[in-house]
């Protein structure tokens, strides 16, 4: 499912909620090789598994784009 507008960043004190984007990708992969004990419930895949979870992250990127622009075109 995909919403035809961009989601809301959503930041406290604490914590900030942004949509996950091609500028996460260092960070997810330096956490996938950290100590994985706290993971118990998340799914981390490991560096050997990178490259096919960059390709999926990248198709999801471009799908988003091309939402985004089929629905700026459907309300012109």
């Amino acid at each position: 499912m995909s919403f035809p507008f961009d989601a809301p960043v959503l930041e406290g004190a604490v914590v900030r909620l942004e949509p996950l984007g091609p500028g996460h990708r260092a960070g997810l992969e330096a956490a996938a090789e950290e100590e994985r004990g706290t993971y118990g419930f998340t799914e981390v895949p490991r560096a050997e598994e990178w490259p096919e979870r960059r390709a999926r992250l990248e198709r999801r990127i471009a799908q988003k784009a091309a939402a985004r622009s089929s629905a700026s075109l459907s309300e012109a």
